[in-house]
């Protein structure tokens, strides 16, 4: 690990404590109110210590948050994808054992099938960022056995890349911000059906709206780190899988998702269980030439954590070219 990479954790881990104590501070104030005693006790405390017991018990919550998260947190349970709704695919394991030694990951990374989601394909935790697995959906583990590869190698460059532990790190204030707006809103309704509590709507619809601002923000941040890691995965992807055979698997997985979007449009969901990828025409000339609307351009730019297909495709197909001087048969 570079001193850039070094450099990149420890901003990660300021940003997230400190964010992630302000969420927990908003979440102790609000609980503290609501619940009345617990606003006697901090006041109480305040009187009589000043507010080092509150930044202490902010502290400390936050550390306990974040050491949960990067060394015990499990996103199969998170997620809700273990029992039955999880099978190993023990063939694409053994690839990625093979692949994951030639890309000089030691760790051993199992792949998973997930029916809850058609077109997944990512890395999931295990056990904090000591241990990884891959989950694909059915419809992923149905690609030519090229492209599937180049998929494990993309996610498989995550871990190699350290991008999993830090986009963990990055995206953890707004995890736990999210959790707390759910609480926030079942508290609001509480207290609107209650005889007494409409006293403290107005705090508690007050401390909702700051905290949905920093949600935001802070959302925004994860997006932002989340494209670039995207691009650079691609990058070391394609050194150990392929550039084309990556390139192809992007366009095939768009198409797949145009295809199902189309008839679910018309209220045909037949196309769920019928739907062949591999029978999926790829067309990388469409995404050469293709110009984003203006909302493409602004959902990429505020909402999704994933680059445009078309501007990947561009990337990968220019490395090809400066790799291996020829163009990719388009």
């Amino acid at each position: 690990m570079g001193v850039k990479d070094v450099l990149k954790y420890v901003l990660a881990l300021i940003y997230s404590f400190i964010a992630t104590s302000i969420v927990v501070s908003i979440g102790i104030i609000v609980i503290a109110l609501v619940t009345v005693v617990g606003a006697l006790i901090l006041h109480w405390l305040a009187i009589t210590y000043g507010y080092i017991p509150f930044l202490i018990l902010i502290l400390t919550i936050t550390s306990l948050i974040m050491a949960h998260d990067l060394l015990a947190s499990n996103d199969l349970s998170y997620l809700s994808l273990g029992g039955p709704f999880l099978t190993v695919l023990k063939d694409y394991a053994v690839m990625t054992k093979h692949l994951a030694m030639e890309m000089g990951i030691s760790d051993y990374v199992n792949v998973y099938v997930s029916p809850r989601y058609l077109l997944a394909a990512f890395v999931c935790r295990l056990c904090g960022c000591f241990s990884y697995g891959i989950v694909l959906g059915p419809l992923v583990a149905k690609f030519p056995l090229d492209e599937a590869r180049a998929i494990i190698a993309h996610e498989l460059a995550h871990i190699k890349n350290g991008d999993v532990c830090l986009l963990s790190i990055i995206t953890l204030p707004h995890r736990v911000s999210g959790k707390l707006l759910n609480m926030l809103k079942s508290v609001l309704k509480l207290l609107i059906k209650s005889v007494i509590g409409w006293i403290f709507v107005p705090f508690v619809a007050l401390a909702f709206l700051a905290l949905l601002l920093i949600h935001v923000v802070m959302v925004f941040i994860s997006k932002s780190v989340s494209r670039h890691l995207e691009f650079r995965a691609d990058a070391t992807a394609a050194m150990y899988a392929g550039a084309e055979e990556l390139t192809r698997a992007l366009v095939r997985y768009e198409e797949v998702i145009n295809e199902i979007m189309k008839s679910l449009s018309v209220g045909d969901l037949s196309v769920l269980g019928s739907l062949d990828p591999r029978a999926i025409h790829v067309d990388l000339r469409k995404y050469l030439s293709k110009r984003l609307s203006i909302w493409d351009r602004l959902h990429y730019a505020f909402l999704s954590t994933h680059p445009p297909t078309e501007e990947r495709v561009k990337r990968l197909l220019l490395m090809a070219k400066y790799r291996t001087g020829k163009l990719i048969h388009i």
